[in-house]
């Protein structure tokens, strides 16, 4: 019975615990934004990723993650945004006027706060007082209802577009905590498998 509980230890346990305490790569790791705690990720899919191409469908694909589209609410948050690992493109971000002219944030904490009013003329609103709208930009060009964050060599910047958009390239997502378990936590979670393994092997050496 020893040596089958040992060889279960080093072929099954002790691999497993390895195995979840080594961090991904940093380009799939969400980073943290220290000034409100939360982590986000630019999640790109390519050219082709047709269902993702939606704003309705990002929208899922970020709550099955644990998170959802991100909502910019500060300079600092944007700067931050920039700075992340990422492919040149428009990506999927949570804010919608589906009344023209009134732009909400849809989803996360800030769900149903107004950030934006009116068209490229138009102006932030409070409690944020923030938006980073390209020149001439929201501009409603042909039923434009959905927010993008756009990134290229030449700068970043918002736009708006249609409920879907073959050029889409992914989304933001965000998270209010980090949806990677710490290290240490999972080598304690290891630990415990190894010891509920010790117990069992005990009680069946009882009783026997």
């Amino acid at each position: 019975m020893r040596n089958s509980m040992t060889k279960f230890f080093y072929l099954v346990l002790l691999p497993a615990v390895l195995t979840i305490t080594i961090p991904q790569s940093a380009s799939a790791t969400p980073m943290e934004f220290l000034t409100n705690g939360h982590f986000y990720e630019i999640v790109y899919l390519g050219p082709t990723d047709g269902p993702l191409q939606s704003w309705d469908a990002a929208k899922i694909a970020t709550e099955a993650l644990g998170g959802y589209l991100a909502t910019v609410t500060s300079a600092a948050e944007q700067s931050f945004l920039e700075g992340l690992p990422h492919f040149s493109g428009a990506y999927w971000a949570g804010g919608r006027d589906m009344t023209e002219g009134v732009w909400l944030w849809e989803t996360g904490p800030e769900a149903g706060t107004q950030f934006w009013s009116g068209g490229s003329g138009g102006s932030t609103t409070l409690p944020d007082n923030y938006a980073n709208w390209f020149t001439g930009e929201p501009n409603n060009s042909g039923n434009e209802d959905y927010l993008t964050w756009n990134i290229s060599s030449g700068g970043a910047g918002w736009n708006d577009v249609g409920l879907s958009n073959s050029a889409m390239r992914g989304y933001i997502v965000e998270f209010n905590q980090n949806p990677i378990p710490e290290p240490t936590t999972m080598l304690l979670l290891g630990t415990g498998l190894v010891g509920v393994a010790g117990a069992a092997r005990r009680r069946k050496k009882k009783q026997a």
